[in-house]
């Protein structure tokens, strides 16, 4: 997974996250780091404090005793992180689920992979708009023109984008533009 660094408006790292973090640790002020997944410009919250072993030791769940012991295997199916929850349907898709080979949850999963791998175009560009959206809601909503950036971006107009955005940091700019080729020009791996 990728991730970027931004220390105030400035973007000071990108790449894997044990990149990023070692990058970040080596700057002399590193307090006020806004980690994201790149991709998806969702906040990662780390504890910057200390060093770069401590911060990367976050990342890696370490026992109370920190010792880990090999679990003994236990009998059955393996969890696999299984989550069961309710969903509600008519009976004749309970039919149609009871006649597929593999029974009901391994129908509805390869259902929903299928239709994870053939995402909309329309669903896909909509998705990236809302990502670009959480990014300048973080760090342009106080700045000129974000409404008029906002709606540039959900237009899909790249000059009006651009021209909204002529005062704002040139780190949160190309961020953004980055981002907004994507929508642009949507590729199958959401």
């Amino acid at each position: 997974m990728h991730y970027t660094a931004f220390i105030g408006t400035i973007r000071v790292a990108e790449g894997p996250l044990k990149n990023v973090i070692r990058s970040v640790k080596a700057r002399p002020a590193y307090e006020q780091v806004l980690l994201l997944e790149t991709a998806t410009c969702q906040r990662r919250d780390l504890d910057w404090r200390g060093s770069v072993e401590s911060v990367l030791a976050q990342l890696v769940p370490v026992p109370p005793d920190g010792v880990s012991e090999p679990t003994p295997a236990k009998r059955g199916r393996p969890r696999l992180g299984v989550v069961s929850k309710e969903i509600t349907l008519l009976p004749r898709h309970w039919d149609w689920l009871a006649s597929q080979s593999g029974g009901a949850s391994a129908t509805v999963r390869k259902l929903i992979d299928q239709a994870r791998k053939n995402i909309d175009p329309e669903q896909q560009i909509k998705q990236q708009q809302a990502r670009i959206f959480t990014f300048i809601t973080i760090f342009a909503e106080q700045l000129p023109d974000f409404e008029e950036a906002t709606r540039a971006l959900y237009r899909k107009d790249s000059a009006q984008l651009d021209h909204s955005m002529r005062h704002w940091p040139s780190d949160i700019q190309d961020f953004v533009r980055e981002r907004f080729l994507q929508v642009l020009t949507p590729t199958a791996d959401v």
